[in-house]
């Protein structure tokens, strides 16, 4: 089946009935791909750690806030293995960003964007095709590579992506309720492919 004729909404709502599909939007509600975004953030949130993992990360996701507690969130997943693609999932949510957030960018949108232009914006450029490492690794790298096609498509300033492209090689601890905040850890950028 061809996908250029595709509508966004059509497009994106094809899972887990098309293996070529690679988006969740089972918690989207469609209509607000007409939603205004007002701000990106990208969240450092920190996941379960394993006895086996020895270089803790945190998972990064991008949330584009739609209102004062609205936003839509972008959440890349890892496959079983780098031979599977990842899983994007997006999700409508009662908030602007998590709270589950250990450090955060933020940078406002230019005015008249759309949930629906970023969308757009992340099948054209293929960005919803990406596989991640052996290691199950490579959510950094893909948030760092949209924050720079947003910068590139001038839909926010390009300092905001060069921030953000310094944040992603460091962990940010959790705060400890005793000790407090814990300075970050440099942790070098592990890249998955697109395909």
């Amino acid at each position: 089946m061809s996908t250029a004729s595709l509508s966004v909404a059509e497009y994106i709502d094809r899972y887990p009935y098309d293996p070529d599909c690679h988006w969740d939007a089972e918690d989207f509600v469609m209509s607000h791909l007409s939603s205004p975004v007002l701000q990106f953030h990208w969240c450092a949130s920190n996941k379960e750690e394993t006895e086996e993992e020895v270089r803790p990360t945190n998972h990064w996701m991008i949330f584009l806030q739609t209102g004062p507690s609205s936003s839509v969130r972008l959440n890349m997943r890892s496959g079983e293995s780098s031979q599977y693609p990842g899983l994007l999932e997006v999700s409508s949510t009662r908030y602007a960003f998590t709270q589950n957030c250990c450090f955060r960018v933020s940078a406002a949108a230019v005015p008249g964007l759309t949930v629906e232009h970023v969308f757009s914006l992340v099948i054209r450029n293929g960005r919803d095709r990406y596989k991640f490492t052996d290691s199950h690794e490579g959510c950094r790298h893909w948030v760092n590579v949209i924050a720079s096609d947003l910068s590139g498509a001038s839909w926010m300033e390009s300092e905001a992506a060069q921030r953000v492209s310094q944040a992603v090689v460091f962990y940010f601890p959790p705060t400890h309720s005793i000790h407090g905040a814990q300075a970050p850890v440099y942790r070098p950028l592990e890249v998955g492919t697109f395909f």
